[in-house]
């Protein structure tokens, strides 16, 4: 149940300023928000490519923490996921 989580107000937050929005989350196979359904994506190379930012708003083990640091343009990590990857230009910690 995502209901509560802060990474549902991100998403809102950053569609009302015009943002395209994709999301990853294995355990999270969809949310519904207003107007539409979003689906999850997986967190893999062409997706981490693809997108402008990469907002981290949580910290599963699934996730490939190197790869999400090597792959992405830029990424705002929310829960510290990526402390041992210190890349001030493009990670950007909370």
């Amino acid at each position: 149940d995502c209901r509560e989580s802060p990474a549902l107000d991100i998403i809102e937050l950053l569609r009302r300023r015009g943002a395209a929005i994709s999301y990853a989350d294995p355990h999270v196979p969809s949310i519904g928000l207003d107007d539409e359904i979003l689906e999850s994506v997986s967190c893999d190379e062409a997706s981490l490519a693809a997108a402008d930012l990469v907002v981290v708003a949580t910290d599963h083990s699934a996730f490939d923490t190197a790869l999400i640091a090597s792959k992405s343009r830029l990424v705002v990590d929310a829960r510290n996921l990526l402390k041992n990857y210190p890349d001030p230009e493009r990670i950007k910690k909370l």
